[in-house]
């Protein structure tokens, strides 16, 4: 019998199967937001360690406080993915007066390019677009440029650069 070589999508697509054989994709109730906290704080050490204009903001930036924002959002959505019992990526997805949002999305290293961050923005903007938005936004953190082509993908634009300073 002759060996036959795969293809990069063959592989690729026998990666996902198997990856996913092993994880699911949930969705938490928001109030078990908590749940997410540890991922979140290496998703804020990840920005803190890229941004080149605001470490501060990011050393700051507590779990607490940016949940509080989100939890008062008209409609909440969290998307996580689980490894037996252990979460090893999620995505926020909101909706306030219509507008959604991607809010935040991050996969543990050792998961990524298992296309695990596609199924769980794809289960974002799925939610997003039964919600019905007029439009749909995601802000990509300065000095995490890398992500915006990964967004692109979804058809996400440029639309605006957004300058800031923060006042101690």
């Amino acid at each position: 019998m002759e060996a036959r070589c795969l293809s990069r999508a063959d592989m690729a697509a026998r990666l996902i199967v198997s990856v996913m054989n092993k994880m699911e994709i949930i969705e938490i109730p928001k109030e078990s937001i908590h749940e997410i906290e540890p991922l979140w704080r290496e998703l804020n050490s990840h920005h803190h360690e890229k941004s080149n204009n605001f470490k501060g903001h990011f050393s700051s930036f507590t779990f607490t406080e940016r949940s509080k924002k989100l939890l008062a959002m008209d409609n909440l959505a969290i998307f996580a993915v689980k490894e037996n019992s252990e979460l090893v990526g999620y995505c926020i997805a909101s909706s306030n007066n219509g507008a959604g949002e991607i809010d935040s999305l991050y996969i543990k290293p050792q998961f990524r390019g298992a296309s695990l961050g596609m199924l769980l923005t794809e289960s974002a903007m799925a939610w997003l677009s039964g919600l019905n938005c007029s439009q749909i936004s995601v802000y990509v953190a300065e000095g995490n440029e890398d992500a915006i082509p990964f967004y692109e993908k979804f058809d996400f634009k440029t639309r605006f650069h957004v300058l800031q300073i923060i006042n101690s």
